[in-house]
């Protein structure tokens, strides 16, 4: 899965969640809307456990737009429904202005 944020001053940059941003960014002066750290969400079946999210950490500022692209079963719906609060992450924090989702 790959997360790529927009901002309102400059082209598109690319980051892997886990390390960090490369490319141009914007100036932080504020916290940020949405943050997540070290968020892993697992679904354990009978027959498997899969990992759909594993570590993810990463920022989202205002004036920033967030892109998630990824293959099929990468983990994309998972990570809005984390977001969201519809799933509860299985570690890890979700906050939306410094506020848990719940």
């Amino acid at each position: 899965m790959t997360l790529t944020t927009i901002t309102e001053s400059g082209p598109a940059s690319a980051f892997t969640p886990a390390i960090g941003r490369t490319g141009e960014s914007i100036a932080r002066t504020s916290k940020p809307l949405l943050s997540l750290r070290s968020v892993a969400r697992r679904f354990l079946t009978s027959r498997q456990n899969t990992t759909a999210l594993e570590g993810l950490t990463f920022d989202v500022h205002a004036g920033e737009f967030l892109c998630i692209v990824g293959p099929s079963g990468g983990g994309k719906s998972t990570l809005l429904n984390v977001i969201a609060g519809l799933d509860a992450p299985d570690g890890g924090q979700v906050l939306f202005e410094d506020k848990p989702v719940t």
